[in-house]
């Protein structure tokens, strides 16, 4: 019985350190991954501006449909629900300059998480230069906690990442 009670303990004081820590944490974040992409700028750009298309090329995203209203980028923009294996996310185009830039609002990556997604595109001789950097906000201290020291932030964009590389090797 002494060991039972010991256990119990042990958990809550590992679970109340988790959300200390969590709480001492910044909510927001900002990670960067940067890859050298063997296609022109306007041909990454397409791919990656085509999200209603995604789902055909990341294995972590199930179905994408594009939601009715407006974006905070006006007439242009299109906000987007993907379902994938971290449940529903909106994804809204925030800002749009082909070939250079993308910006997409992300929302519903998780419990209390809110952020977005810029996409830099630079020439290069070997083709393009993607920089894709996240900043988010993770509310929940215990979400924080596993962001921070068990899945890490960039998680997500090396995943996107790796999912694009193989999309270009396949070719159009």
């Amino acid at each position: 019985m002494r060991w039972i009670l010991a256990l119990i303990t042990i958990i809550t004081l590992l679970l109340a350190a988790v959300v200390v820590i969590g709480g001492l944490l910044s909510p927001l974040h900002e990670a960067s991954r940067a890859v050298e992409l063997p296609a022109e700028p306007e041909a990454v750009f397409a791919i990656i501006s085509a999200i209603e298309d995604s789902a055909r090329w990341r294995p972590e995203v199930y179905e994408v449909r594009r939601l009715p209203g407006p974006t905070p980028a006006g007439p242009g923009g299109a906000r987007y629900r993907e379902v994938g294996v971290h449940g529903p996310v909106t994804v809204a185009v925030i800002e749009k300059t082909p070939p250079t830039h993308l910006v997409l609002s992300v929302s519903g990556a998780g419990p209390g998480f809110e952020g977005s997604w810029t996409f830099a595109l630079a020439p290069i001789p070997s083709g393009t230069r993607l920089t894709l950097t996240e900043r988010g906000e993770i509310e929940n201290p215990v979400f924080r906690f596993l962001s921070r020291y068990l899945v890490g932030y960039t998680t997500s964009i090396d995943a996107y990442l790796a999912a694009l590389t193989a999309r270009l090797a396949q070719g159009s």
